[in-house]
């Protein structure tokens, strides 16, 4: 069962990622590409499994409230907004944003 819900996680994960026209919505890269909130959010990423957090996103980028970022970009926007992520957890998610 475990096996099954991770590779739907990536299934949806892929969609997703192409949706979003697959590569930063600020520079050309189109490779370590992460969902970002453009306003934040309100659940704490490692509390859900990766399945739970794709489908959440697949509502979100519904909503809009979602863009596909490179690792680089998303760090930018996060020193500049003064928000820092502490070390990430052993599946490399945020553990929580803690501000400056």
């Amino acid at each position: 069962m475990a096996h099954r819900n991770t590779r739907r996680a990536q299934e949806i994960k892929s969609q997703l990622i192409e949706k979003l026209g697959s590569k930063c919505e600020l520079c050309p890269r189109r490779d370590d590409l992460q969902f970002d909130h453009r306003e934040g959010s309100d659940w704490v990423l490692n509390k859900l499994s990766y399945l739970q957090r794709m489908n959440i996103y697949k509502q979100e980028v519904e909503q809009n409230k979602i863009r596909l970022l490179c690792g680089a970009c998303n760090r930018k926007i996060r020193l500049h907004n003064g928000v820092r992520f502490q070390k990430t957890n052993t599946a490399g998610v945020p553990a929580e944003r803690i501000p400056f």
